[in-house]
């Protein structure tokens, strides 16, 4: 399924839309409806249609690889129809803070991507998985700085990847046993203590 993401990415791409129009923006024409209301609920397609949308080939190919590469590593810790939904919920509803929100348009997916990085990262021994906290860390920071990066979409992204997996992990659903990427994470019952296991 991750696959047919890229392609979707890749034929979105192709078809090359108006990114001005397709991302989300302070000056997006689609928001500017009839009414106030038509503009409302016209104005949210842009929150939605603009994780599909890429500026330029090799934005295209980094946020596909990345989105690839944090999917597989989702594979390990949550069950396949929180792949379709909460990241993608996440990056459409951080796109509403204003912080998020510029002149020019915002494009890409990799506010799913961070979004997917933040929801595995609670998982992982940060002793023997340090260089993937400052690899994580270091690209926030380089976001940052780059002018055409959108910073704090990525950071807000994160930061609720993080929260529900807290929630998730802690709080409601038990948690599968997985060995490996830093760690032996056991089966807990639904109040959260571990159950016992034999071997």
């Amino acid at each position: 399924m991750k696959y047919l993401f890229v392609l979707i990415f890749i034929i979105v791409y192709i078809i090359n839309p108006p990114l001005e129009i397709w991302g989300f923006s302070s000056y997006c024409p689609l928001s500017k409806g009839t009414s106030e209301a038509e503009g409302f609920w016209i104005g949210i397609i842009p929150h939605l249609t603009y994780m599909f949308l890429h500026a330029g080939i090799i934005h295209l190919l980094i946020n596909s690889f990345s989105f690839v590469s944090a999917w597989i590593i989702m594979k390990r810790f949550y069950r396949k129809g929180y792949f379709y939904v909460v990241p993608f919920a996440l990056a459409f509803l951080t796109s509403f803070i204003p912080l998020c929100i510029f002149d020019k348009p915002t494009v890409g997916v990799s506010g799913v991507v961070y979004a997917m990085i933040g929801m595995i990262l609670p998982y992982f021994n940060f002793k023997k998985t340090y260089l993937f906290y400052l690899s994580i860390a270091l690209s926030l920071i380089v976001s940052f700085f780059i002018h055409s990066s959108n910073f704090y979409l990525h950071l807000f992204c994160f930061i609720g990847g993080v929260l529900f997996t807290v929630f998730y992990k802690y709080f409601t659903i038990p948690v599968s046993p997985f060995r490996g990427l830093g760690g032996h994470f056991r089966k807990t019952s639904g109040g959260g203590k571990p159950i016992k296991q034999n071997g």
